[in-house]
């Protein structure tokens, strides 16, 4: 008994038979070979083509009377487990990132509205397209149409590889305006003085700009935040920040006076109070005169050449 079984157990794994072992194959190439779905058929007829194959990403399921049908035409001997079974040819693929396909129609849209100050978001959020495996190809625009408003699209994707078409598909989406704001490259904790290595320009959607954005960068050098922390990326409005005093009213400050041959100080006290760069009185303590300085650091001015003699008591 031992004996009549190892000879059964050699003549069916030496059959010269192939079966349909699999539910799924990748096919590369414009053909369905012999070889994709009878993986066991000899040499001579893998290369044998049966079908063109899908394109790129696309599919089509050989059921068990199409197999058997080719598989009698060949020679090729099919062993079916059931009549249910079947095979799915996929085209081998690279799945087109949806990056591309939106920087394409920006591009085409740049065109037509002679700007780019936007962005755009597709309608079609189940879009696949596809690229033959390992292959790069086009995304042409055409038929590309914009509402009166500026605020809508519509547009037909093409997609080649070797100038030959892919897929054609109809797209719409809607057009984002866009504008450069300057935003924290980090958070900012109150107390925290914001510095120009915190600072940094981004093309955000013109729906988060208002009246009260800051549009102007030196706005928020030497600015804290005023009353809880800033977050990074995100537009900033006026009463988010406040400019620290660096000069205080009524309190002392040294007044710097300086040219190419003198150098000079001397005595003031702050009528107003001032951040870094503001414009404020200041009146001399020896001559009682008042004039306008620029405010330089904690306590301390800085006067035009002209007005020298004039804070000093000289003229």
């Amino acid at each position: 008994m031992k004996i009549i079984a190892t000879l059964l157990f050699c003549i069916l794994t030496t059959s010269a038979s192939a079966t349909a072992n699999h539910s799924t194959v990748n096919v590369e190439g414009g053909y369905v070979t012999l070889g994709h779905i009878f993986p066991n058929a000899s040499e001579k007829l893998k290369d044998t083509q049966v079908l063109i194959a899908p394109q790129p990403g696309s599919s089509v399921v050989l059921n068990h009377n199409w197999l058997t049908t080719i598989a009698k035409k060949h020679g090729v001997e099919y062993l079916a487990q059931t009549k249910n079974d079947s095979i799915k040819v996929v085209g081998a693929s690279d799945m087109v990132p949806i990056e591309d396909v939106e920087q394409a129609l920006k591009e085409h849209l740049t065109q037509i509205t002679k700007s780019d100050s936007f962005s755009i978001k597709l309608d079609n959020k189940d879009l696949n397209l596809h690229f033959p495996k390992g292959k790069a190809g086009e995304i042409l625009v055409t038929n590309a149409d914009i509402n009166s408003q500026k605020t809508r699209f519509s547009a037909t994707l093409v997609l080649q590889h070797e100038g030959r078409e892919l897929n054609r598909v109809n797209v719409n989406g809607r057009i984002q305006p866009m504008t450069m704001v300057p935003v924290l490259t980090r958070s900012i904790h109150h107390g925290e003085t914001i510095t120009a290595a915190d600072i940094e320009w981004q093309n955000l959607p013109s729906s988060q700009i208002n009246q009260s954005t800051i549009m102007d960068e030196t706005a928020l050098l030497g600015a804290t935040p005023k009353r809880q922390e800033l977050v990074a990326n995100k537009p900033l409005a006026k009463h988010d920040v406040s400019i620290p005093h660096m000069v205080l009213r009524n309190q002392p400050v040294i007044i710097y006076a300086e040219s190419p041959n003198i150098s000079m100080t001397a005595k003031g006290k702050a009528l107003e109070n001032g951040s870094k760069d503001a414009y404020v009185k200041i009146m001399n303590v020896d001559s009682q005169r008042v004039i306008h300085a620029t405010v330089i650091g904690p306590q301390q001015v800085r006067i035009e050449i002209p007005t020298m003699h004039t804070i000093l008591g000289t003229e």
